[in-house]
């Protein structure tokens, strides 16, 4: 979708974007067409700014939601990595669309239009960020903040502890039996006395 509105040659995009600007514009200005010429042209300008740009803010927003949904699936690299992979993606592709841009029929590629695809992008990512380590949170009941190496070591050390304590368990259950074959004896000795 932003591929295709940005290959929209610049009388094509100002057509869709007009569209929306006509009908905010009979919201706000019920007398739009009682202005002069000039204050609809300055009304029609300024809206037509602020649609475009919401636009690029709002689609690249869904970007960054859907990329980081992408790369979160991942069971590797860490929350905090794949959130980086998500944002450079989506400030690469904001980068590259706009230097798409610059080769279509009047439009041209701005670096304020890769900054507000961007902080699309990075507010979704964020906020989606910010769950998923609150759901991963209420997962460990919210106490467990151990890295894992951390975590793999004190399994290993409480599986050693298991094992020696097998052991002494072993070692008792023969000591028990032995105590008992003893008994036996003894009661048998003491029997033929």
């Amino acid at each position: 979708l932003i591929f295709c509105l940005s290959a929209q040659t610049a009388p094509e995009s100002s057509q869709t974007s007009g569209e929306v600007i006509k009908a905010i514009i009979k919201i706000f200005y019920a007398d739009f067409e009682n202005f002069s010429s000039s204050v609809q042209q300055d009304i029609i300008g300024t809206w037509q700014f602020v649609v475009r740009k919401t636009a690029h803010f709002c689609l690249y927003a869904v970007l960054g939601l859907l990329s980081f949904l992408c790369f979160v699936t991942y069971k590797r690299p860490s929350l905090t990595i794949k959130t980086a992979i998500s944002s450079f993606v989506c400030l690469s592709y904001a980068i590259s669309d706009e230097v798409h841009q610059r080769f279509i029929a009047g439009r041209s590629g701005e670096i304020r239009d890769v900054l507000i695809d961007f902080c699309g992008s990075l507010i979704a990512i964020i906020f989606l960020y910010l769950i998923s380590r609150n759901i991963a949170n209420k997962k460990t009941g919210g106490v467990c903040k151990m890295r894992k190496k951390d975590l793999i070591k004190l399994n290993e050390e409480l599986f050693l502890r298991n094992e020696e304590n097998l052991k002494i368990i072993e070692s008792l259950k023969q000591e028990i039996e032995e105590l008992k074959q003893e008994k036996k004896d003894y009661k048998e000795t003491n029997d033929k006395c």
